[in-house]
């Protein structure tokens, strides 16, 4: 996580993909701008000191965890995945609180299958924990539907639960009616009018630098970002990439994004190496 001060050393910005972290981190900013007595306090012991706030927002986020499965009625699960529901109150995706998301979602998806004549709580219940894998891909690397499936499974959850989660971005095959309700619900509650919007001037920024460093190999023909900036589709020149360089720009390129940019979730770079023989028929 970065502190950023701008030019005018008025305004301050905290990046990082760590959303708890962050909110630790403002409170305590907070609490320092509003006492300022309080700087020795932090300064002598700055650990004990900010592991107060990160003690009280853990309490926060337990109690959010549990209002999640009290408003839909379905039993609470292992106490790790509730805290991982709380956890979702400080992520956003494109604007969007994903704890209301998740909430909203699984509130449709309970209405799908009642609709269906399926178990409505079994709905809810899936497509709560949909997304906790957000929760925790600034520490884990990976889809966060295949994180969050891991953890279900671990945690004893049913299978079909656990797949309706790893499934919803297609990491898994839909095993389940359950499986296409959660991927249903969750597609509808991000697309609904007024859920999401793009931070225009961060987003046509984001597709610059993508698109500028996957141009910046030799070799590279051209690049483009596609899917609103979630793939980096890169065109080499066949005569000057052989397949064994394809493959290897395609991590070298990954490994450059991650390194320069800072993005929710991931971003897939596809090296497309075409053999193209044009004739001409007269």
């Amino acid at each position: 996580m970065r502190l950023l001060v701008n030019d005018d050393h008025d305004a301050i910005r905290l990046d990082g993909q760590d959303g708890v972290g962050k909110e630790v981190a403002r409170r305590a900013l907070g609490k320092l701008l509003k006492k300022p007595e309080s700087i020795d306090e932090a300064r002598k012991n700055p650990l004990e000191w900010a592991q107060k706030f990160r003690t009280h927002l853990e309490q926060e986020i337990r109690q959010l965890g549990k209002k999640a499965f009290q408003v839909l009625e379905i039993p609470r699960p292992h106490q790790e995945i509730v805290d991982l529901v709380g956890a979702l109150n400080y992520r956003t995706s494109y604007t969007q609180n994903q704890w209301l998301h998740a909430v909203e979602a699984s509130f449709l998806a309970g209405i799908m299958a009642s609709e269906l004549g399926l178990d409505e709580k079994l709905a809810r219940r899936a497509t709560l924990m949909h997304d906790i894998g957000k929760a925790l891909t600034h520490k884990i690397e990976g889809s966060h539907a295949v994180i969050g499936a891991e953890i279900a499974r671990r945690l004893g959850e049913p299978e079909i639960i656990a797949n309706a989660i790893g499934a919803h971005h297609t990491d898994e095959p839909f095993n389940s009616p359950y499986a296409y309700l959660v991927a249903a619900a969750d597609a509808m509650s991000g697309a609904r009018p007024g859920a999401r919007r793009e931070q225009t001037e961060g987003f046509s920024t984001k597709i610059e630098d993508l698109e500028r460093i996957g141009e910046s190999y030799r070799g590279v023909d051209h690049a483009h970002a596609v899917f609103g900036g979630r793939e980096l589709r890169v065109y080499v020149r066949e005569r000057e990439v052989d397949d064994l360089r394809t493959v290897e720009l395609s991590s070298e390129i990954a490994a450059q994004v991650a390194e320069e940019l800072t993005f929710p979730g991931q971003i897939k770079v596809t090296v497309i190496r075409a053999f193209e023989a044009v004739s001409t028929a007269n």
